[in-house]
Parts: C-alpha cells; sequence; structure tokens
C-alpha cells in the first residue's frame, strides 16, 4: 500500500510537472528592457509593505486596475518582510497584481541600513534580494526588482558612487545566478536623471534585461524657485525644468541602450501645499505630455495620497487629480499586457495564503471560461484529503478556505484540473 501512495505521488507531479507556476500565464516569456518599457504605462507607488503593518487590500488593487493605472511599485520595508514566511504577504501581493493583470515592481526600502551603509548593510540586502528572487523564481515575466526606492542624501551609498556600484554589482549577479531574464531596474545614485551617468556601465553593458528609474518632484512642484518651481500654467524657465530632465533622460537611452522609468513623483506640493487646483491641472497637463511624448512609464506618490484605504474608495476631494493621471497623455498600453504575453485563455493557480498556515489558509484561483473545475488536497503520500471544488464555475477569480484542524502538520498538495489545465501548488502546515 505504502509503495502505491509513493508511485501515486510521482504520478501526481509528473501529471502537473509541465503545469503553469503560481502566477505565470500561457505564452509567458522573457520581455526585453524596451519591451517592458511599453507595457508599464502609469502607475501608483504604495506604502502596503513600506512598514511592520500590512495594509494591503486586493479591492484596492482591484480599484487600482479598474481606474485605469497599470502598475504598482510595491515599496517593501526589508527589515520587516525578510524570511520565507514573512515574505508570503509580498508573493501574495504579486500573485493577486498577475491575476489582475497589473505590472508589480518589487522596491526594496531601509532606511536605517541606507544610513549606515555599512558591510553587514550590504550582505543583509545581497540576502533580501537574493530570498526575493527565490520565492519570486517561478513567477511571470511581468514582474520587476527595483533595486533602491531612493537613496537619502546623508545615505553612504549616495555620497560615494563606489560604494553605490559596488552594492549594486553584487546584488545584479546573486539576482542573475536565480533568474537570469528577471526585469531589473537600477536606480540612479543621487535619485535624479542627471546621476544615470554615475552607474558602472560594466554592470549593464551585457544585459538585456535592464532598466533604471529615476526621479523628480517627489513631493511635488512648489514656488520655492529652483529646479521644482511650477506657478501659474508653468513659465518658461518653470517648463525648461521639466523638458531638461525628460530629455536628458532619452539621451541617457540613446547613448546606453538602457530605457528609463519615472519612479516617483506628485503633481500637488504635498509639503507646503503651495499650488492651486489650476496650478496643478496646468503642471500635470504638461508634465504627463512631455513624459507621454518621450515614451516614458511612471508610478505617482502615492496610492494613499487618493485612496481610503480604510474604506477601500478613492478619495473624492482627489478625484480631478486622479482623472488627469488616467487620461492626460498617450500611455497606450491597453491591452498591451495581455496581448504580449499571449494570455487567453487564461489560468491561474494562485500560492495559498497565509503558508505556512495554522490551522486554516486561502487558495485563490482564476479561469476566465466557466468551467467544470475540481480542487483537491493531498498528503505528501499521495493520498486524497479532501475535494475543495468539484463542480461547474463561472469565469473570474475564486477563492475557497482550507482547514486542516483534524491533520497532522506537514507538507501538502493542492491540485487544480479545469479543461486541459492542470496545475499543482505545494503548501506546509504548522501546529
Amino acid at each position: 500500500m505504502f509503495k502505491n501512495n509513493i508511485l501515486l505521488l510521482v504520478l501526481i507531479t509528473f501529471i502537473f510537472i509541465g503545469a503553469l507556476p503560481a502566477s505565470a500565464v500561457i505564452g509567458d516569456s522573457s520581455l526585453t528592457a524596451s519591451e517592458y518599457q511599453d507595457i508599464i504605462g502609469r502607475g501608483m507607488a504604495t506604502s502596503w509593505l513600506k512598514t511592520d503593518n500590512n495594509s494591503y487590500s486586493l479591492q484596492a488593487l482591484q480599484d487600482i486596475k479598474a481606474r485605469g493605472f497599470n502598475n504598482v511599485r510595491i515599496r517593501t520595508f526589508a527589515d520587516v518582510y525578510t524570511t520565507q514566511t514573512e515574505l508570503s504577504a509580498l508573493v501574495k501581493v504579486v500573485d493577486d497584481c498577475i491575476v489582475e493583470g497589473i505590472v508589480p515592481i518589487i522596491s526594496w526600502i531601509n532606511h536605517d541600513a541606507e544610513d549606515r551603509g555599512n558591510d553587514t548593510d550590504r550582505t543583509e540586502y545581497i540576502q533580501w534580494w537574493t530570498n526575493v528572487a527565490k520565492v519570486m523564481a517561478d513567477k511571470s515575466h511581468l514582474l520587476s526588482f527595483n533595486l533602491f526606492t531612493e537613496l537619502g542624501g546623508g545615505s553612504p551609498i549616495r555620497q560615494d558612487v563606489s560604494v553605490y556600484n559596488d552594492w549594486t554589482r553584487n546584488v545584479v549577479d546573486s539576482i542573475r545566478a536565480i533568474s537570469p531574464t528577471r526585469m531589473i531596474i537600477l536606480s540612479a545614485p543621487a535619485k535624479n536623471v542627471g546621476s544615470l551617468v554615475d552607474i558602472d556601465p560594466t554592470i549593464y553593458q551585457k544585459d538585456k534585461y535592464m532598466m533604471a528609474e529615476w526621479h523628480l518632484y517627489a513631493s511635488g512642484p512648489n514656488k520655492k524657485g529652483g529646479q521644482k518651481n511650477w506657478v501659474g500654467n508653468g513659465s518658461p524657465s518653470d517648463r525648461e525644468n521639466v523638458t531638461s530632465i525628460v530629455n536628458e533622460a532619452v539621451a541617457f537611452t540613446n547613448r546606453t541602450n538602457i530605457p528609463t522609468y519615472f519612479g516617483a513623483w506628485m503633481p500637488m506640493d504635498n509639503q507646503g501645499g503651495s499650488l492651486t487646483p489650476e496650478e496643478i491641472t496646468n503642471f500635470c497637463n504638461f508634465f504627463l505630455n512631455t513624459l507621454s511624448d518621450a515614451g516614458l512609464p511612471w508610478s505617482v506618490n502615492a496610492l494613499d495620497q487618493y485612496y481610503d484605504k480604510k474604506n477601500n474608495t478613492w478619495k473624492s476631494e482627489m478625484s480631478y487629480i486622479v482623472d488627469l493621471l488616467v487620461t492626460v497623455g498617450d500611455f497606450g498600453i491597453t491591452g498591451l499586457i495581455d496581448e504580449r504575453l499571449h494570455v487567453a485563455p487564461l489560468y491561474l493557480l494562485g500560492q495559498n495564503y497565509p503558508n505556512p498556515f495554522n490551522p486554516s489558509t486561502k487558495i485563490s484561483y482564476q479561469i476566465t471560461r466557466s468551467d467544470h473545475v475540481t480542487l483537491k488536497v493531498y498528503n505528501l503520500f499521495g493520498q486524497e484529503m479532501t475535494t475543495l471544488e468539484d463542480g461547474f464555475k463561472t469565469s473570474g477569480t475564486h477563492q475557497v478556505q482550507f482547514d486542516a484542524f483534524n491533520l497532522s502538520s506537514g507538507v501538502y498538495y493542492y491540485t487544480l484540473k479545469t479543461g486541459n489545465y492542470k496545475a499543482v501548488q505545494k503548501m506546509l502546515y504548522l501546529k
């Protein structure tokens, strides 16, 4: 009997060995940097995992997509989300992004480590990205890794470009050992476009799966003079501030073949509140059209400014800004994600969450064609433990709960069958 169970487990493994991994899609293939730049489009930076208080909501993600945004920059506090168990929260966000057709951009953030910038911090930074690369190794190529959210002015990594290049080179090598074709988004050492030239070219010259992120206006334009100044409809110098940085980014790409991404900006003065609604509208129109003309995708700071996460609704007082964000400029990427990845039909079996779990966990799956679905759980020896789904299901995303109250701790497998699609995932029950 034991021998038969082992054979059954082997059979299950071979049946599903060709199935898609979690968050992968039919026809998913690697994307070159220029192809990836084309699909990022408009997006939102998020703070869901920026602190030790996980505030992620699937409804918020769906609302972002429905509103017309195509990417989310997932700023992740590396000092909290470190172990494989803790990273399951990040896996959950990424899996949901792929199911919803949103480009997920993971961005590392750890201000204390940035401020110190010592060898221990560098080692932990590399280890964090190594852990992320491992848990994300089978995810769709829609996912990218943005190596730094931003570097503070006093950070040794920002002050000494050799330190920046050392951290970056080492982490790129570690990621590439696991994911040779994962899109890596380098960060401008001093945040601004002018510092892109300080990135050691040997890091990116032979890698066609790299972009570079830079930004300005992270706290919005203001009326203080200087590079971020904006008054009225924008003086000639105000407008030149915008066009000059965009032109510099385009020139960098022309020299290096590294496309860029505008990773953080705000349309209003977030510190002094000096801009009127009319000035905010004028700035948005000019700024977004300039980015659009240059083909530069972006993520705006930040979702919490425009979205009430407690009530899962867009803030009414910010609606005119959100309208501008999703209508100004031609970032013609509608449907390009599905078209590029050939996701018709699309079936997905997500990783259970939480994982490991005790005693209950939730399993999500997506089907785009109504069909008969079976979802079963097996133990390590191939014995069927329970059937979670066995019937006709309409197209869409479904979620079921698995309760393991009467089972022993250990590894279990759950399998999904619908039409010609078969998939298997592993989960860990720890009492």
